[in-house]
């Protein structure tokens, strides 16, 4: 597991048209580390404590969801993750189409979550869960510098844009496919490189 890309970027490139391009990329925008805030996002970053995106200001994609060539200054996503696979986890349903994406997690260590259910480990079979699978959830990413906890929101649906920056047929290409968007629950770094991962449901009693 690795994380490939981090992006932190302060402008948004994806205004007006897609027909027309998107606004140019500023310098310095693709990082090599991240920091976090708790509740508010990416340090430097354009959702960064910006009320409309408070409930979702950090995205993960994997970057088995994109095709070759294509990175976070294409699909505008902040955390670009590859080789995360799921398993054991507790059986449920798949999560309503709410924002889009997949990109699968792993591993740190087993244990129940503070709620009650499994942790999810890394190592799984292809048809484990993908990213899509775990909106509810909390994700926790550790690249060196401690855990950063990151709950779930919803999945973060590509748009007509993916069209211009991609290519021709990345939008319906990426539907489910489009990563997740999260809110940090604690304070941290992440930086590319080696990657560990953990998912953790909520007790499913405690949904209703």
């Amino acid at each position: 597991m690795e994380i490939v890309e981090l992006l932190a970027s302060p402008v948004h490139r994806f205004e007006g048209r897609p027909a027309d391009g998107p606004a140019p990329a500023p310098e310095g925008e693709s990082v090599g580390e991240i920091r976090i805030r708790a509740g508010l996002g990416i340090v430097g970053d354009r959702y960064f404590n910006h009320p409309a995106h408070r409930d979702a200001s950090i995205t993960v994609i994997a970057r088995e969801s994109l095709p070759a060539g294509a990175g976070l200054a294409q699909a505008r996503r902040n955390i670009l993750v590859a080789g995360l696979r799921l398993a054991g986890a507790p059986a449920r349903s798949p999560a309503p189409d709410t924002g889009g994406s997949p990109a699968p997690e792993a591993a740190d260590s087993p244990g129940p979550t503070a709620a009650g259910s499994p942790a999810v480990q890394a190592g799984g079979s292809p048809g484990g869960l993908t990213l899509d699978d775990l909106v509810g959830a909390t994700l926790t990413l550790d690249s060196g510098d401690g855990p950063v906890h990151l709950s779930v929101r919803r999945r973060a649906n590509p748009c007509a844009w993916m069209d211009v920056t991609i290519g021709p047929g990345a939008w319906k290409a990426l539907r489910g496919r489009g990563g997740v968007r999260c809110v940090p629950l604690n304070d941290g770094i992440l930086r590319v490189g080696p990657l560990s991962a953990t998912i953790r449901f909520p007790d499913e009693r405690n949904q209703h």
